[in-house]
């Protein structure tokens, strides 16, 4: 990040000192490779507001039909769909995808449209969202399987499995899940590998497995956390467990650690879901009704704020039952 700052700077101040020639053409675009690369470094660690900013610094460097701009407009839709920007993101993908058909690049049309299914699923209203999210998700499985785009198949199996655990398929969505895994650690992307790691140490809660078994498998795992992100997974998992155990102190401390966790990066909207679901979940179980109905009020609001649809209409339900 401060190496693409003073890169970032050095273009600026050539630019400023006259005509901008191949020279500080190259020097631009030096900057915003290492601006894309920061702002992968940051997803990687949950710090989203900060991938977003870095990515929308490299944007600012490049004319409009260069690859790498277009790399950079998709990598900022996702970012900005983590956050919970959802029309912002929604602008930064279309923009991408019709920016990588004039350059010509499908690999890059299909990263953004596979944004683009994913955030519908969170933002339209129409019914089959799921069922729409599955097909595409497999249309881009076999664009990045002829393009040896590995990063392009952990995003699409991931979205795959994402598909599968809506449908309440988690048999097939933990497979989905583990593939989309291994191609992330083959692309070298650490976000990726985080968040389909996130997806597989919470599907042991939700698979017909014995709750201590679950409980033992998942504290296991727990020292060995390798992110932030897996980490709150495991304790939000954990928490869930030890409520179907009636162990109601112990699932709200893990609750707390998950919170800590959330709050050091996580945007609004995650706080939001984390409070419409977790929490609430937790003390409809212990029988605090009270408590529950607060928890899913709260995150009802800021969902309906946000213009999000997907998972508030599940809110909805849980609220009204």
């Amino acid at each position: 990040e401060i190496v693409g700052y003073h890169l970032d700077q050095a273009y600026r101040y050539r630019a400023e000192l006259g005509p901008v020639g191949e020279g500080a053409q190259a020097l631009a675009h030096r900057a915003a490779q290492v601006l894309e690369a920061a702002g992968l470094r940051a997803r990687a660690r949950g710090d989203h507001t900060a991938a977003a900013n870095l990515n929308a610094r490299g944007l600012d460097l490049l004319p409009r039909e260069d690859r790498l701009r277009v790399s950079l407009l998709a990598e900022l839709g996702d970012t900005l769909f983590w956050l919970g920007f959802y029309a912002d993101a929604g602008s930064a993908l279309a923009d991408a995808v019709d920016a990588a058909r004039r350059v010509g690049d499908r690999g890059l049309e299909w990263h953004a449209r596979l944004g683009q299914a994913r955030l519908a699923t969170q933002t339209a209203t129409r019914a089959g969202l799921n069922v729409e999210l599955e097909r595409t998700a497999k249309e881009a499985l076999a664009v990045f399987e002829e393009l040896h785009d590995f990063r392009g198949l952990a995003k699409a199996r991931y979205l795959l499995g994402t598909a599968y655990g809506w449908q309440f398929r988690n048999a097939a969505a933990a497979q989905a899940f583990e593939q989309a895994l291994v191609n992330a650690r083959f692309a070298g992307d650490p976000f990726l590998e985080s968040i389909c790691l996130g997806m597989l140490v919470g599907l042991p809660a939700h698979l017909p497995t014995p709750v201590a078994e679950a409980i033992d498998r998942l504290e296991a795992m727990l020292g060995s956390a390798s992110t932030r992100f897996v980490e709150q997974e495991l304790v939000q998992s954990l928490a869930y467990l030890c409520a179907l155990q009636g162990r109601f102190d112990d699932a709200r401390d893990f609750l707390e650690q998950a919170r800590k966790l959330i709050e050091e990066f996580a945007s609004e909207v995650h706080l939001a879901m984390f409070e419409a679901f977790e929490v609430a979940r937790v003390e409809r179980y212990a029988g605090n009704l009270e408590a529950a109905e607060t928890a899913l009020r709260n995150g009802h609001e800021v969902l309906e704020r946000l213009g999000e649809q997907g998972w508030r209409a599940s809110v909805s339900a849980h609220l009204a039952g």
